[in-house]
């Protein structure tokens, strides 16, 4: 989202910054491109919660069953009334949420950015032997260049918990400063230390 954002505001011929953190090529997510149609979501979210019901109520005792499938059938019927909406587990908002997301990101079709990009990575995420690494795909993108740091975190939510948390504000404030020091002068915007010592990691 922040790409095509700053894809967009460059056309408009607004300056942009541009720093793009722990992401994933739109070509990493192809399973989901030939999803349902999202007028068979109800359906399908019917049928998989039923399956997840089953497996369920497979591990309680035969006592508990008729409770727990009176409230469950329950959740099924106000689904299918529009009502869970209202009444639903959070958790399936964000089943629907996600699926949504990449669904849509899996469609995008990045284009070549016209300026420079500040690209970070979690480098020490466990990958298995099958998965495609195309985080580095953004820095292929931009057509001015760009500085990709290799941070280790496991993961896009550890970079934002200390240790890492710090070690990213240096890197989001060097690459500011470089890249406008007009506008990130230090009284707007803290230097942290010396700005010198900050390189892209090695991975």
């Amino acid at each position: 989202m922040a790409y095509e954002m700053a894809q967009q505001l460059v056309a408009q011929g607004e300056q942009v910054i541009l720093a793009i953190m722990e992401s994933w090529h739109p070509r990493s997510h192809q399973a989901y491109r030939n999803a349902l149609p999202f007028f068979l979501w109800p359906t399908l979210y019917f049928f998989e919660k039923l399956i997840s019901y089953c497996k369920e109520s497979s591990h309680l005792p035969f006592r508990e069953w008729p409770a727990y499938w009176r409230d469950k059938l329950a959740s099924i019927k106000n689904f299918l009334k529009r009502q869970w909406f209202h009444l639903g587990n959070p958790a399936d908002y964000t089943d629907m949420v996600t699926s949504a997301t990449f669904y849509a990101v899996s469609r995008y079709q990045p284009k070549p950015y016209p300026g420079r990009l500040l690209n970070v990575i979690a480098s020490t995420r466990p990958l298995s032997n099958s998965t495609q690494d195309t985080r580095l795909a953004w820095s292929e993108l931009a057509l001015r260049g760009d500085q990709t740091v290799f941070m280790p975190a496991e993961d896009s939510g550890r970079l934002f918990v200390p240790p890492h948390v710090q070690e990213l504000a240096h890197h989001l404030v060097a690459y500011f400063n470089h890249e406008c020091p007009e506008h990130f002068r230090q009284s707007h915007l803290a230097r942290l230390g010396n700005d010198s010592r900050i390189e892209p990691a090695k991975p």
